[in-house]
């Protein structure tokens, strides 16, 4: 019986190596038994580990995906609707420039608060952005008019298998109070409900706070961690799918920072992709 169980991973090994083109260790690495990445996979703790700058979930079975070419393949007729802080505008901006998609964000559009829009005409792709509702820190230009409410445009999204809503609302409720983020977290998780309700093939993905290496008290770790609980447990009970940022950032080897490397986003996006491609 071990023989054929040593034989049975040596050979997903060696599938695995072909497929998605990763080194050995790196397969071999990879828990066997682990199961999909579905909206409603519980939270663990910790939720995964870094070999070589990939990410191997202990949730449940991420993949790494060719860049661009698998990442088209999934996103083919889909709108992708970003919503939230600077930390999810980075997934945004991260797809536009690692994918042949053309931006259609109008001249004057404020390209830190949207509302942005990519799009790849010859398999419907769209990929759009928008900043959340007040507080709003900015040290830039902004027209009150292009900050939209966000429990409205999740109303105002028709939903389906074809669309999905990526929420990451935290950092600029640093120097709030939690019973104040409390309430936003809840009547995001109203509207969140209703889609599902009106639209239960919606895929609605939520991205945790991450670390953000600060001395200052009221924009530290600790804060973000308590945001990030709170999140956490308001959407415990809601089928979502989750990237966990806070275990992302916390358990590589990258500098902590409010906006994390290049590769930690690279791997954020493949988590998100290893939901939208199943």
């Amino acid at each position: 019986m071990r023989l054929v169980s040593w034989m049975k991973i040596r050979k997903d090994i060696k599938t695995c190596v072909k497929t998605h083109r990763l080194p050995r260790l790196l397969c071999a690495a990879q828990i066997p038994g682990r199961p999909p990445c579905i909206p409603g996979t519980p939270l663990q703790t910790p939720a995964g580990f870094y070999i070589q700058d990939v990410y191997i979930s202990t949730m449940c079975e991420n993949k790494q995906y060719n860049v661009p070419m698998e990442w088209m393949g999934c996103l083919a007729g889909k709108t992708i609707q970003i919503l939230g802080d600077s930390t999810a505008r980075q997934l945004y901006y991260y797809l536009k420039a690692n994918l042949p998609v053309k931006d259609l964000t109008p001249k004057g559009v404020p390209p830190k608060f949207g509302p942005l829009h990519l799009r790849y005409p010859q398999t419907d792709i769209n990929i759009k952005f928008n900043f959340h509702s007040h507080p709003a820190k900015t040290f830039s230009p902004v027209n009150v008019k292009d900050i939209v409410d966000e429990v409205d445009l999740i109303g105002g999204l028709e939903g389906g298998k074809n669309v999905v809503l990526v929420i990451s609302i935290w950092s600029h409720f640093v120097q709030t109070f939690l019973s104040a983020y409390l309430d936003r977290m809840l009547a995001v998780r109203a509207a969140v409900v209703r889609l599902q309700t009106r639209s239960p093939d919606t895929l609605v993905v939520l991205k945790s706070a991450n670390t953000r290496w600060n001395p200052v008290i009221t924009t530290s770790d600790w804060y973000g961690w308590q945001l990030d609980q709170i999140q956490r447990e308001v959407f415990r009970d809601v089928p979502v799918a989750w990237l966990d940022a806070w275990d992302m950032t916390s358990a590589g080897d990258r500098q902590d920072n409010i906006h994390p490397a290049d590769a930690v986003v690279l791997q954020e996006i493949q988590m998100l992709m290893s939901y939208i491609c199943q």
